[in-house]
């Protein structure tokens, strides 16, 4: 939800989500915890969620809540779906522990004692303890930076521009065929005398002269039927940079007062119809990135909590600017198609896996994590 607490009774929203609510008061007209008809607010103004989605919402938080008391009794880490913790420094290896030492006379010492950290409690007898991965490390902390592959099958959405998809195409596939880029837009920038308009031109001939597909009129929430000549599940990695659906029309009300719902609703939408669209395409195991700012009110739109199976989030990257800037890369707001600073973005990333195993939920300098699925 857009706000940490209810605007009706000021409790905090996920404090009504505890209450025992039969399957008949979830189907009703009138929602259970709010207490007002669906029909006259998209949202639950008490737990945040959609009100056509409360069944659905309400059993997979009982599930939730189940898993989580089931691996308290049994001693192991609680599967609770944490919000990634998003670092902006790379990852460092922790340090051996130094001896301690005899204090100076002017009450310092020489070096710090830093005492070693207990190991953790030992499984129950006859309870499997979950698997401890590492996770994946890139030279520059970023999967978008170091993680993508020639041999990848890459396919863009959004594209403005289009000199992100350039970028990764100079940087990654250099000298070889760019035939594994697809990369697409809703529409070309008008204005052909613009600035803007002719680096759009001279980033699609690039694109083209390498050998990559260029297509407009895409649409991030209907990809399948926006290119039915492409085979679904092909894919590697489908990125979408900076979403935004361009509507003026939503009133702006300065922070910490809040959104208006319907703005951030509409774009909750259009990134869950695109992480649909993205389980379609991809192959298993590929990725779909979002990156959005952190700032109100991209922050309300709780990327990280939108996907659902087989769809999984893994990881959130530092997007930086400066660095992507360097390399031949140039952000335009969607809106009114101008450059724009994007500091403290992020990058999202999701992980198709039909077998529902497993996702990481560490933060950035964690050298392993617990493998759960946060979503059943």
């Amino acid at each position: 939800p857009p706000s940490k607490f209810c605007t009706v009774n000021g409790k905090l929203h996920k404090d009504s989500k505890g209450r025992e609510v039969a399957q008949s008061e979830l189907e009703a007209d009138t929602c259970a915890f709010c207490g007002y008809a669906k029909e006259s607010h998209k949202y639950c103004t008490e737990t945040g969620w959609i009100h056509a989605e409360l069944p659905t919402k309400y059993a997979q938080h009982k599930r939730k809540l189940g898993q989580k008391a089931a691996a308290t009794a049994n001693g192991l880490p609680t599967p609770t779906a944490k919000r990634i913790k998003l670092s902006t420094t790379p990852s460092v290896a922790p340090t051996a522990p130094t001896t301690p030492t005899t204090p100076t006379a002017n009450g310092s010492s020489g070096a710090q004692y830093v005492p070693t950290p207990s190991p953790p409690p030992a499984a129950k007898t006859g309870v499997v303890k979950p698997s401890v991965v590492p996770r994946e490390v890139y030279s520059d902390g970023s999967f978008l930076m170091s993680g993508i592959t020639p041999s990848m099958r890459i396919l863009f959405i959004g594209e403005g521009n289009f000199s992100f998809s350039r970028t990764i195409g100079k940087r990654v596939f250099a000298d070889r065929s760019w035939r594994n880029i697809v990369a697409t837009d809703l529409e070309l920038l008008a204005g052909q005398n613009t600035p803007g308009h002719q680096f759009t031109l001279q980033n699609t001939v690039d694109l083209l002269k390498h050998g990559a597909t260029v297509s407009i009129g895409v649409d991030a929430t209907c990809v399948q039927q926006c290119l039915p000549h492409l085979q679904a599940g092909t894919f590697d990695l489908i990125t979408f940079q900076f979403p935004h659906n361009a509507d003026k029309n939503f009133p702006f009300y300065p922070f910490p007062k809040g959104v208006p719902l319907e703005s951030v609703g509409t774009h909750r939408e259009m990134l869950s119809a695109f992480l649909k669209q993205a389980q379609i395409m991809l192959k298993d195991g590929g990725r779909a990135c979002i990156t959005t700012k952190t700032s109100e009110p991209y922050k309300s739109w709780e990327v990280d909590m939108l996907a659902e199976p087989p769809m999984w989030f893994t990881r959130g990257d530092t997007f930086d600017q400066a660095k992507w800037q360097s390399l031949g890369y140039t952000h335009i707001n969607t809106v009114n198609k101008c450059a724009t600073s994007i500091d403290g973005a992020v990058t999202y990333v999701f992980t198709k896996d039909t077998a529902g195993a497993t996702e990481d939920y560490g933060d950035a300098n964690h050298a392993g994590t617990f493998k759960h699925n946060p979503h059943s």
